[in-house]
């Protein structure tokens, strides 16, 4: 919880004018997401610090929904079933993946408190998605090389505000990106 105070403050000084700084005068860089920085900034420089402060909460919340609904789409297409007690059994799995999803204590707890987990979750669940249903076919363009270039395109613009919103992602990046790649 203390990250988002501290990042808020950076955020309040920024959009003040003074930089993003702890302490006016003082060149330290004390936040950890640059993404969630200027997130923060925006919302603050056109709600107020109350109100953009909370608008950083809703965030955290509308992010929760849409990792229920990407970790479920992610779930759903990874399972053909092709009898009907198979259907049912997906059907309870991913009841179960959803609940599962949906009470994920860290994920709820950090991302209501403002903190960058939601928003990280989201990115990282959407590439995922973006990963698996453009190699399913899903997307349909004329053209596969345009195709593959405008997935390509946006899973680098996804995978750059991974790393802006935790430097420590670019595990995952380069874990991604092998995996991609090979």
């Amino acid at each position: 919880f203390d990250d988002a105070m501290i990042t808020a403050r950076h955020a309040q000084n920024m959009v003040d004018g003074n930089g993003p700084v702890w302490n006016i005068g003082e060149r330290i860089e004390g936040y950890s997401s640059p993404s969630m920085l200027f997130i923060m900034a925006g919302l603050i420089s056109i709600f107020g610090s109350n109100i953009g402060l909370l608008a950083v909460k809703l965030i955290g919340i509308i992010c929760l929904l849409i990792n229920i609904f990407l970790v479920i789409k992610i779930f759903v297409s990874q399972i053909n079933p092709k009898t009907e007690d198979q259907k049912q059994k997906r059907d309870f799995l991913v009841l179960s993946v959803g609940i599962l999803t949906m009470f994920w204590y860290p994920n709820i707890f950090w991302s209501i408190m403002g903190m960058e987990t939601g928003i990280l979750t989201t990115f990282v669940l959407l590439s995922v998605y973006i990963a698996i249903f453009h190699d399913n076919g899903t997307f349909t363009e004329e053209d596969p090389q345009t195709k593959k270039t405008t997935v390509n395109i946006w899973l680098a613009i996804l995978l750059s505000i991974i790393v802006l919103t935790r430097m420590e992602s670019f595990i995952f990046v380069l874990v991604f990106m092998t995996l991609r790649l090979s």
